[in-house]
């Protein structure tokens, strides 16, 4: 569904108002702004600091604000590259190793108070516990929920108003897309070629997806001179790097800027499919572009002007058909492999050809001899230290949304607008009561912050009254919920089934999904519901 579409409003409108209601400001405790982030339970934090953290016994601290380096092109200013990315996990799996072998200990990864090194350092602490827990997204995006101030959304690379944004959930979904899918393996992933092949003077190439695309600038017969001194690379340069990589063929998507028998003479296939900079691909040009992917034998790769746009976007869509990625994941994982990938209206096309990529891909398939050389799906990583693999996810959010006793087809309106904006059922309910629905996408809730009251301690959950279909309105409530067995709660399981029970409709969270807990502490007071 749209984001314009009135029921997405009005649940918006609706979440919003209640954090505004029930906001605090960011306070700032011992330089630490807001609250910390657990990540690992006991073991790894991610905190944002007003200042440099002082030394302390059984403490390791980890400053993300080492790996942040990023160069805009425009106004755009993340997620951070791969290469960012698993320097940053090599860190934390080091400091994790030496807490485990101390046998005591934590692990604090921070970063100074600046709203895009915030945003970034958020997505390299997600990307930890999905890329080394291996975390679900949705699982590593949960410990954010209600980080304040919240990680900002980010844009492309164009020179131009900002009409589509990445969330931190998007980033966390595209790199766990891309594990899942056997695209990125930690184990076989090579950050020396990476970081070397990225320069401009050593052909500005990365693999999108390996044995399959690589997307470069476009060359030039006529090489330019870069400020180190250095050069672009000539066309032969580029054919002599496919040959020993097994790329068979180059597919052109801007105008002639060299001569192509430079790749022909040398037995690569040459395409040239051009359309404009900055436009979305015809039909009949990603049709074409469909079919060289689907039956050369090797490698392609794929450039226009910068090997950015054009490029990340006939890539993304061949990504989408046979990977059966999400629009959004795609430009997520495209970003954080190839900084700057697909601009502008491009980013729009790619979500409106998901489903038409999906149905395609379950009719047609990859070629027998293309899924041989496909990633296979990623063995379990052994070599992530025994405090990441035997992590497990603090917590999951449901909402519980109570039919209507005026309105009996209240409940289907409740599932489906919820379906709409990224909701799914929990674990023991069904789409058709809307009893309990997962949060999944984008709207966020969290339990209220601040101390307990007299007398007893704050249940789980808070209510929103939300329009969830067009006849009328229900209530929602919402709960941060522990996961069995989890050691991180809040409140007891009569509590908040009091609560929920004292509610519009008399609905209460599974109780075999809420359990109680005094092992919090400070880390549990995150505020309440914001938008991500």
């Amino acid at each position: 569904m749209d984001d314009s579409h009135p029921l997405v409003r009005e649940l918006e409108d609706g979440l919003a108002a209640a954090a505004e209601a029930l906001a605090v400001g960011a306070s700032v405790s011992d330089g630490v702004l807001g609250h910390p982030v657990s990540l690992i339970h006991d073991a790894l934090t991610f905190e944002v600091r007003v200042a440099e953290p002082t030394p302390r016994a059984g403490v390791v601290f980890v400053s993300v604000d080492d790996f942040l380096r990023y160069t805009p092109f425009f106004a755009d200013y993340g997620p951070p590259n791969l290469g960012k990315v698993y320097r940053f996990c090599e860190a934390v799996d080091a400091a994790l190793q030496q807490v485990w072998e101390a046998g005591s200990g934590r692990v604090v990864a921070w970063c100074t108070d600046q709203p895009h090194r915030r945003t970034n350092a958020a997505v390299m602490a997600g990307a930890y516990l999905v890329l080394r827990c291996g975390f679900s997204a949705d699982d590593a995006y949960t410990p954010f929920v209600g980080m304040r101030p919240a990680p900002l959304a980010m844009r492309d690379a164009a020179f131009g108003l900002c009409t589509f944004t990445l969330t931190l959930l998007d980033c966390l979904r595209g790199l766990d897309a891309a594990r899942r899918q056997g695209i990125f393996a930690w184990e076989t992933f090579d950050i020396a070629s990476y970081e070397h092949d990225e320069q401009l003077s050593n052909g500005d190439l990365n693999w999108i997806v390996p044995g399959l695309f690589i997307a470069f600038s476009g060359p030039l017969d006529t090489v330019k001179r870069l400020a180190d001194g250095r050069t672009t690379w000539h066309p032969r340069q580029y054919r002599e790097f496919f040959r020993r990589n097994g790329v068979a063929a180059v597919v052109r998507l801007n105008k002639t800027c060299y001569d192509k028998s430079t790749f022909t003479r040398a037995g690569i296939a040459h395409y040239d499919l051009f359309y404009p900079d900055g436009g979305l691909a015809p039909p009949e040009i990603l049709e074409r572009f469909m079919h060289i992917a689907e039956t050369t034998r090797g490698a392609v790769g794929v450039h226009c002007k910068a090997g950015l746009g054009r490029t990340g976007t006939c890539i993304g869509a061949h990504m989408m058909k046979h990977f059966r990625m999400t629009g959004r994941e795609v430009i997520a994982w495209l970003r954080i492999c190839r900084p700057g990938s697909v601009l502008g209206p491009q980013q729009q096309y790619l979500e409106r050809l998901e489903p038409q990529m999906w149905r395609l891909g379950a009719e047609q398939g990859l070629p027998a001899y293309k899924a041989a050389s496909a990633p296979p799906p990623p063995p379990p990583s052994a070599s992530a230290p025994a405090l990441a693999r035997q992590a497990r996810p603090h917590h999951r959010i449901v909402v519980v949304s109570p039919p209507s006793p005026t309105s009996p087809g209240a409940a289907g309106g409740s599932a489906a607008a919820a379906a709409a904006v990224g909701f799914r059922p929990s674990h023991g309910s069904s789409a058709s009561d809307a009893s309990a629905i997962s949060l999944a996408d984008g709207v966020v809730a969290r339990r209220r912050p601040g101390p307990p009251r007299t007398g007893r301690r704050r249940a789980l959950g808070v209510e929103v009254d939300s329009m969830m279909s067009p006849g009328g309105s229900s209530h929602m409530q919402a709960h941060l919920v522990p996961r069995r067995g989890a050691t991180a709660s809040v409140g007891t399981e009569q509590e908040a089934r009091a609560q929920a029970a004292s509610g519009p409709g008399g609905f209460a969270p599974d109780a075999r999904r809420t359990r109680s807990s005094r092992a919090l502490g400070s880390r549990s007071r995150d505020s309440p519901l914001h938008r991500a």
